[in-house]
């Protein structure tokens, strides 16, 4: 019997991009993960990091558009499931990438159910290509290329790719990337440091104690000799600069990510986190609906537009001339 969770509700960005569903279906509790997302609502799940990604994919749509999302270490999939939820098709891509074949085919099984177009790649993202081994934790969200991390009930070879590879092959650059992969995320900066250069993307990354410090030093120095900020995450501060040293040594922090991004953190980020984090905390689990497996029942939809009101690719052209033309009103 699957659990559809309410989605969170953020007026500038329906304003903007238009009417979005106001349910995901989260599954039938398969994994940890989506128990507790059923049980908890999405203000249980990991809400500072969703909160910054959807104030990192809705800056980069509104300045950019269109906005490239890759989720390295997507497990189910739930970052890309709802930023491909929020955000319209046309407007923002989400790329999950999965080498572990339960939680890979738990996320394309989600995709379907909520009718998502998100690429999803059976591999794990490195340094460099090859192949490595993907260790089995007992638990599902614990699987990793680190020999050790954590006890494993098995192991097999897996394909891996670095990000600047797989960017030249595909022909794509990212704009927001979330990094998770049990202590290696270190090696996948370390593979993505050329696509980084030119793609400036903003990157949420977890950082875990067991990591290799001289690693973890290696791609920090790299990331900032390409000009990235560094950010640790305080409650009730929200994010603020740190050094490469503060993360190696794991300086006062609340949760396990990171933000690098290719300008400091401003005032209009800072105004967009705090409207997504009031929409997140508003997501409990008292909010979760369940229903019957066979249902088809289409999800309720927010913000649907006002008769005469434009609505989709129209109201989302609409705001792109006029933010051109604010700008070009600025220049002149």
């Amino acid at each position: 019997m699957p659990t559809f969770v309410k989605v969170p509700r953020n007026e500038s960005v329906i304003r903007e991009f238009g009417a979005y569903p106001s349910l995901l279906n989260v599954g039938d509790g398969s994994t940890s993960l989506q128990r507790g997302v059923a049980t908890k609502g999405l203000s249980g799940f990991e809400p500072s990091t969703q909160t910054t990604l959807l104030t990192l994919v809705q800056l980069a749509a509104a300045d950019r558009g269109p906005v490239e999302f890759f989720d390295i270490g997507a497990h189910v999939g739930m970052h890309s499931l709802l930023i491909a939820t929020i955000y319209p098709a046309d407007l923002v891509h989400a790329t999950g990438f999965e080498p572990t074949p339960l939680t890979g085919s738990i996320f394309r099984g989600l995709a379907a159910a909520n009718q998502l177009p998100i690429r999803i790649e059976r591999c794990a993202v490195a340094a460099e290509d090859g192949t490595a081994e993907l260790f089995i934790s007992p638990w599902d969200t614990s699987n990793s290329l680190a020999e050790g991390f954590r006890p494993a009930t098995d192991s097999f070879s897996v394909p891996t790719y670095s990000v600047d590879s797989y960017c030249a092959e595909r022909g794509v650059q990212p704009d927001v990337v979330k990094i998770d992969v049990e202590t290696l995320e270190s090696q996948v900066l370390l593979g993505s440091v050329a696509t980084l250069e030119r793609s400036r993307a903003s990157i949420v990354c977890e950082m875990l104690p067991a990591a290799d410090p001289d690693r973890i030093s290696a791609a920090l120095e790299a990331l900032v000799g390409i000009g990235y900020h560094l950010h640790r995450f305080l409650r009730g501060e929200g994010w603020l600069p740190c050094s490469a040293d503060d993360i190696i040594n794991q300086i006062d922090h609340y949760g396990r990510d990171w933000l690098f991004t290719s300008e400091p953190v401003d005032e209009r980020f800072r105004a967009a986190f705090s409207e997504w984090r009031a929409a997140v905390a508003e997501c409990t689990g008292d909010t979760s609906r369940r229903a019957p497996r066979d249902s088809t029942r289409a999800p309720a939809t927010y913000g649907s537009p006002k008769h005469g009101e434009p609505a989709g690719p129209v109201r989302r052209l609409a705001s792109r001339v006029s933010r051109l033309s604010a700008h070009s009103s600025r220049a002149g």
